[in-house]
This record gives C-alpha cells, sequence and structure tokens, in this order.
C-alpha cells in the first residue's frame, strides 16, 4: 500500500513538471516562428532591393572598367557611410581611397566584392577571366592570410600549387615573382614543398609581400589593396606598385600613407558624413 501511495505522488509530480516543460516549448516554439517572420521579411526586403540595384558583372569586352552609379554604401546596421558615388576607374587608372577611419574606405571594397549587399545604385564590373579562380577583383586584405600549405600554395592560392610546380616554365616564373617582391632568399630557408605555421615563421612584412606575390601570379586586370603594405618601406611598397603597373594590373588602394598618392592616378576623398566625397585627379 504505502508502495502505491508512493508511484501516485511521483506520478503527480511528474505531470507537474510535463506541465512546466510544455510551457518552456511553447516559449521556445514563438521565438523560432518569430525569427522565421523576420528572415522572411529580410528576404522580401532584400529581393526588393535587388529589383533596383545590384552587382552587375558585365559581359560586354568594349567596356573593361568598374564603374560605380549612383552608389549608396550601407552597413548591416542601417548607417550610411557614402551616397551616390558616381565613379568609373578604367585600365592603368590606379584610383586611391582616402578618408579618416569609418568614413567608408573598407566598406566599398566589400561592396565591391560582393561581400555587402549594393543598397543603392548599381556596381559594374569586368566580366571574369574563363577558368579564374577569384571572380573579377582580385582582394589583397590588409590583415595577410596564410593557407594552409606550403610555400607554393601561398603563392597559387586558392589554387594549389602541385600543377605548377611541376611546370618548370611556371616554376621559373614563381621564382621570378619572389625576386620579385624581395623574397628570393626563402626558398634558402625553406623548399617549395615544404609546409608550416607561415604566419609564425615570417614577419609582418614578409607576408604582406607574400600577399603581393600571390598578386602578381594570378595577375588579374584589376586588385583592391586594403591597405595591404604599411608594414613595408616606402621604397619596397613603390616597386611593388610600379611591377603592378608593368604586369598590367589596375589598383584599388585604400591607405592613409601620403607617399601612395603619386603612386595613383586619382583620389577619391570620403568625409565620413555620407553625402561628401571629392575626386582627385594626380597626372
Amino acid at each position: 500500500m504505502a508502495a502505491t501511495v508512493s508511484h501516485t505522488f511521483v506520478a503527480f509530480g511528474e505531470l507537474l513538471q510535463l506541465h512546466k516543460r510544455f510551457l518552456e516549448l511553447l516559449g521556445y516554439s514563438s521565438r523560432v516562428l518569430e525569427l522565421d517572420s523576420a528572415l522572411r521579411a529580410t528576404h522580401k526586403m532584400e529581393a526588393k532591393l535587388s529589383a533596383s540595384s545590384g552587382l552587375i558583372d558585365l559581359d560586354d569586352d568594349s567596356e573593361d572598367c568598374i564603374r560605380f552609379e549612383d552608389l549608396d554604401i550601407v552597413t548591416p546596421t542601417g548607417n550610411r557611410l557614402v551616397s551616390s558615388l558616381t565613379l568609373k576607374v578604367r585600365p592603368k587608372e590606379n584610383l586611391l581611397l582616402t578618408g579618416c577611419s569609418g568614413s567608408g574606405k573598407t566598406s566599398i571594397v566589400r561592396t565591391l566584392g560582393d561581400l555587402w549587399p549594393v543598397r543603392g545604385g548599381r556596381v559594374y564590373r569586368p566580366k571574369a577571366r574563363p577558368g579564374a579562380a577569384y571572380k573579377t577583383v582580385f582582394l589583397v586584405p590588409q590583415t595577410p592570410y596564410s593557407s594552409l600549405g606550403s610555400l607554393g600554395d601561398q603563392m597559387t592560392y586558392p589554387e594549389l600549387s602541385t600543377d605548377a610546380l611541376a611546370d618548370p616554365d611556371t616554376k621559373a616564373r614563381m621564382l621570378k615573382i619572389l625576386n620579385m617582391v624581395g623574397l628570393g632568399d626563402m626558398l634558402d630557408r625553406y623548399a617549395w614543398h615544404e609546409k608550416t605555421r607561415w604566419e609564425d615563421v615570417l614577419s609582418l612584412g614578409e607576408q604582406q609581400r607574400l600577399g603581393m606575390a600571390r598578386l602578381f601570379y594570378h595577375q588579374p586586370k584589376y586588385a583592391v589593396l586594403d591597405q595591404c603594405t604599411d608594414a613595408v618601406s616606402v621604397d619596397v611598397e613603390g616597386d611593388l606598385y610600379k611591377h603592378a603597373a608593368d604586369l598590367g594590373i589596375t589598383i584599388i588602394t585604400t591607405s592613409q600613407r601620403p607617399a601612395l598618392t603619386s603612386l595613383h592616378t586619382r583620389e577619391l576623398k570620403l568625409s565620413g558624413d555620407g553625402a561628401v566625397w571629392s575626386v582627385y585627379d594626380h597626372k
């Protein structure tokens, strides 16, 4: 009899706990429904924006340039950094983006690279080269990225270097590029196929020069340099820009180093208050 009474009380207790768990589940379900509703509203808004603005890859090779038409740069939090930017970047006309921190320099880069959606206006890019490992614009970021792989893989990223090093002509070209960026002596310390944590064994300046070697290896039409040469000397920086010009690479640079002014054809200066921006011709 005592056991029956005990089991009865336990059962009642479990029933009460079950009611509490149902209430918790109801609360979780309500939050999931709210999230789903918010996501659907966001998707509808994005679709509406895409109907009147966007990032467009040009199929017509006759217009081999980058164009911004009435471009608005808006952060994910809704803060407007740039308004109605209209500008054309032609081949061999390097563009320097300057302005105070938070004025929108890197935001333009993110929009151009399709990392941020185009909130207003349009961005036109040349058509990507067939078979290229990147889309249209090659980005060299401020913080060097060292991939998991060999020394050769650091240059050919996002491709592997196996096929490249198997070709004597390509291997000779890779060595020429290393000498071009001042890293020819690296082969005295490391073999092409050697693997290590490159961010630990190379200085910041060496990592940034290796990032430029990656750019020269892929040799795109356009490249964006997001303050990626800040850790090298001014004379080395000038040589890197000269090599880019010799390879036919048009550069868009975000930087605040005055020495870069003479290396660019035009300068886009952002004020930071969104509506004010100015373009200066240097040559």
